[in-house]
């Protein structure tokens, strides 16, 4: 679907909570994202029979480049605001530009050494936990 601003959306079996969310950053960015993704039925790549968060409806793909500085520093801006919020927003896993980060870590994780295949430099990737995952985003 095409947001107001003609951004893609893509949304459709996507927790109502991601749904809300995708909005909101459409509202809010509509001139620098350029397309969001989130329900995929897929594998994590690389791990074949291991169900992608995307597979759940409970992930989003929030296409920034950081080869656009404008892009780039949204997406670390989002990045670090998925991090510092994420109690509130029951995030499970954020994901750009090469580094990774999930509840109860130390704290930021390259994507090598995670063992991520992808090292997400043209988009954030965020996941969400099932509690709360029904509600909207704020």
């Amino acid at each position: 679907m095409r947001h107001k601003s003609g951004m893609l959306i893509q949304s459709g079996g996507s927790e109502p909570f991601v749904v809300s969310l995708m909005g909101l950053l459409a509202d809010e960015f509509p001139t620098i994202i350029f397309k969001m993704g989130g329900f995929v039925d897929r594998d994590i790549r690389g791990k074949p029979g291991v169900k992608s968060m995307h597979a759940s409806g409970r992930a989003i793909d929030i296409y920034l480049d950081v080869k656009y500085p404008q892009e780039k520093e949204l997406g670390k801006l989002l990045y670090g605001m998925f991090k510092d919020h994420a109690a509130s927003a029951n995030t499970g896993h954020v994901i750009f530009d090469g580094l990774t980060w999930s509840p109860g870590s130390s704290g930021d994780t390259s994507t090598a050494d995670a063992g991520i295949r992808d090292v997400h430099d043209d988009h954030v990737h965020v996941d969400f936990g099932t509690v709360g995952a029904g509600g909207t985003a704020h």
